[in-house]
């Protein structure tokens, strides 16, 4: 609206002017609804990218894998703490660091062949290394280089690198190669000898009861391998139950003793029992526990020279029973003790004796042991004999029942 002026400049009239904006004011309320109904979709989205970007680093933060992301220049952008706990933070700087966790030279050389052509040739490499971990301790890695295109502005690829653990299936690799290696020579020594005597009572069947007891020797010694390896057989399957009752320890080693002091007295060695009067009665299987005992007797009598004393003992000591046996034998070397558990594991000075173990026997005891809850440890000095000593509670805790 707007007025009509005469000449002499009075308003006359007023000019009115109209326009339909319907249309327009329809559009701008569309436009108003589209304007938040988008601003709805970025909000659902961000919080959708925001909820995936949580569980991605929940994924990342808790998996055992080591994952870290590198970019072009090698610089690494991202890293899991798996990642950084097994190389370190200093090394989850920069991906060519890896190299400086590696343990040998050949190691390196391979690792950083296969992380040059995964940035070279942008193919995935894989590859098994060992490391020196942030601990100092040596693990066997599984390593693999992906390279990957990164989302940035750039548009070069990067590199995924993925580190798996698998120092326990390595471990389990060597074990059973030397498990096998050990089972196949301790297998072959009677089995020699069986055919070096049968041999030799072709050549003099006139010494017909001589070669009759070395024949014996080695059936029984291979009757006590296989027994063993079944023993373990039944352990590492879970087959071996025990039969607990309440025992009195002392009669169970009187029992050992006089099995064996004549034995001792045939190598002309002497074997003493001091037990406790007062030893509480434990919850234990006695026939387990029996031949607990008989392989620690039995290895120290047969590793003890001509002359010499052993000990068989009984105390009370911290809620727990013992039982230990001291010798004056050979005794182990300090880099030996932790192996000598180990199955088919005999020492090198063990090996140069006549004894006809299995080396089983320390295996078994361990195990028979951690079945009852109790331990076993032992003390040694080369050439001054050693201390093997079974503890078991007294009183056995509801796990172990």
């Amino acid at each position: 609206m707007y007025p009509v002026l005469s000449p002499s400049g009075s308003v006359e009239a007023l000019a009115v002017y109209s326009r339909n904006i319907t249309e327009q004011k329809r559009l701008a309320a569309e436009l108003q609804q589209h304007t938040a109904r988008l601003e709805e979709m970025v909000e659902e989205r961000t919080v959708q990218l925001r909820r995936a970007k949580d569980q991605i680093e929940i994924i990342l933060n808790n998996i055992r894998d080591a994952v870290a992301l590198a970019q072009p220049n090698g610089d690494i952008r991202t890293a899991n703490p798996a990642f950084e706990a097994l190389f370190g933070s200093h090394i989850s700087q920069s991906i060519e660091r890896i190299l400086e966790a590696i343990g040998s030279d050949e190691h390196i050389v391979m690792v950083g062949s296969a992380l040059i052509q995964a940035m070279q040739l942008q193919e995935q490499q894989h590859i098994e290394a060992r490391i020196t971990s942030t601990d100092g301790s040596s693990k066997d890695v599984d390593l693999t280089f992906i390279p990957v295109q990164l989302a940035d502005e750039t548009g070069q690829p990067g590199i995924l690198v993925s580190a798996h653990d698998i120092t326990h299936l390595k471990e389990i690799e060597r074990f059973k190669a030397r498990f096998i290696a050990d089972a196949v020579h301790d297998l072959a020594t009677p089995i020699s000898g069986l055919s070096t005597r049968l041999y030799l009572l072709k050549r003099s069947p006139e010494k017909l009861d001589e070669h009759m007891r070395a024949l014996e020797n080695q059936v029984e010694h291979l009757r006590n391998l296989l027994a063993d390896l079944r023993t373990l057989s039944q352990l590492d399957r879970g087959q071996l139950t025990l039969n607990l009752q309440t025992c009195d320890l002392n009669q169970i080693a009187r029992r050992v003793f006089d099995t064996y002091e004549p034995v001792a007295i045939t190598k002309q060695q002497t074997l003493k029992l001091d037990a406790e009067p007062s030893l509480p009665e434990v919850q234990l299987d006695r026939r387990q526990i029996e031949r607990v005992l008989v392989n620690l007797v039995a290895n120290a009598i047969n590793y003890t020279p001509t002359g010499k004393s052993i000990l068989m003992q009984t105390r009370i000591e911290a809620a727990c029973v013992i039982f230990g046996v001291t010798d004056e034998g050979i005794g182990i070397a300090a880099e030996e003790l932790p192996y000598i558990f180990d199955r088919f594991y005999r020492t090198d000075r063990a090996r140069q004796t006549q004894a006809g173990g299995t080396g089983l026997g320390l295996a078994i005891v361990r195990e028979i042991m951690d079945l009852h809850g109790g331990t076993v440890i032992v003390t040694s000095e080369p050439g001054r004999g050693s201390t093997f000593s079974i503890s078991l509670p007294i009183h056995r805790p509801a796990s172990a029942e």
